[in-house]
């Protein structure tokens, strides 16, 4: 018996041998579409090219190895970026010059008409290094507006440094019994990016839910998945390196986009510095001056003629190299830009400053 059809029955009748492999058929098919080929590689997402219309059923097909997660596909419009194999091909910037970026991953993406202008490696996974940050403030936002806290709320810090004891990890410097605001985490986390707040804002949400702090940072997994970041494992949430901290720059720039129907996210990440004010441990008033890593906004660097940064966030660590994305506008149009894995600073400079020439060329 074949299928529940006898084989006698198979031989003597035609219509079921044909019913038998369409039957086959199909289901080779399907298996191949939505599991890959028999490769054990992890399933790519569907690409289309930036000239098709964009509607959220082309973004439904960003698939990856997580099935059944709900995507939340709210923000920013109906039209979005989504990348293709050939969306890099042919870019010009204002000198006429084709755009050949040394970096990891890139991308520039004209959100005012969900446009590819430049991509480079979107889907492939990469170390985030401190766009890491990008995710964790998402998550404390979203936390805070689904339980009605306010950015004055406070929390006690648990341990020096909230426990990082990593040589050369950029700290804030928080003391046990300090007491901090939201407000202070967020701003130390996206404007300093101090990764001892990043362990504080995980550490405030599991005390609140009486959780633990690795299945806190698994809900925080969860969320990206939602947003259609399906591609993101990040095993801290500071991203100072470990192995298997990997995300994709489109994740990322779904991460991004998320952040900004939060009212708080775009004020705090374009500013160049915050006045940290909180209470010591010994009950005393303290201050400190956090000036902001984008180097746009301590004027070390400078975008092209009529560009305007309007904030982003950086990250460097040895295995990311230096990574940075960023909103910016040119005329009536807004852009988000990225560059992943340049080897120094005045290389991610020079990069992000040839993706915002596109801008002004894609203007006119």
């Amino acid at each position: 018996m074949e299928g529940g059809i006898p084989l006698e029955n198979m031989k003597k009748f035609p219509k079921y041998r044909k019913r038998t492999w369409q039957v086959v058929s199909f289901v080779v098919l399907f298996s191949f579409l939505f599991t890959g080929c028999a490769k054990e590689t992890s399933p790519m997402p569907i690409l289309r090219k930036a000239s098709e219309n964009l509607s959220l059923n082309i973004q439904k097909m960003y698939r990856s190895e997580v099935y059944g997660v709900q995507i939340d596909l709210s923000f920013p419009a109906a039209a979005r970026p989504v990348p293709g194999v050939t969306d890099a091909a042919g870019k010009t910037g204002e000198s006429g010059d084709s755009v050949e970026l040394s970096a990891k991953a890139a991308f520039l993406f004209d959100l005012t008409d969900g446009r590819v202008l430049y991509e480079k490696n979107c889907y492939e996974k990469i170390y985030p290094a401190s766009t890491t940050k990008l995710l964790t403030a998402y998550f404390l936002l979203s936390y805070m507006k689904e339980h009605g806290i306010q950015s004055s709320d406070t929390y006690v810090i648990r341990a020096d440094n909230c426990g990082i004891t990593r040589v050369g990890a950029k700290l804030f410097g928080f003391q046990k019994g300090d007491t901090v605001t939201l407000d202070l985490l967020l701003n130390a986390l996206l404007v300093y990016s101090a990764n001892d707040a990043a362990v504080a804002i995980i550490e405030y949400i599991a005390a609140r839910e009486g959780a633990s702090y690795e299945d806190t940072l698994e809900r925080m997994n969860d969320t990206a998945a939602r947003l259609g970041a399906t591609h993101t494992n990040f095993t801290n949430p500071h991203g100072l390196h470990e192995l298997e901290h990997k995300t994709t720059a489109y994740d990322l720039y779904l991460i991004f986009a998320a952040c900004m129907n939060h009212l708080e996210f775009m004020p705090i990440v374009g500013q160049p510095s915050y006045l940290a004010s909180y209470t010591g441990a010994d009950g005393t008033a303290k201050e400190q001056i956090l000036e902001a890593t984008n180097q746009y906004f301590l004027n070390l660097y400078t975008p092209p003629k009529g560009v305007v940064v309007l904030g982003g966030k950086t990250g460097s660590t040895a295995a990311a190299g230096d990574c940075f994305i960023t909103l910016s506008s040119f005329g009536e149009r807004t852009y988000l830009s990225a560059i992943f894995g340049a080897e120094t600073y005045e290389e991610l400079y020079e990069q992000m400053n040839r993706l915002l020439e596109l801008e002004c060329s894609d203007y006119f």
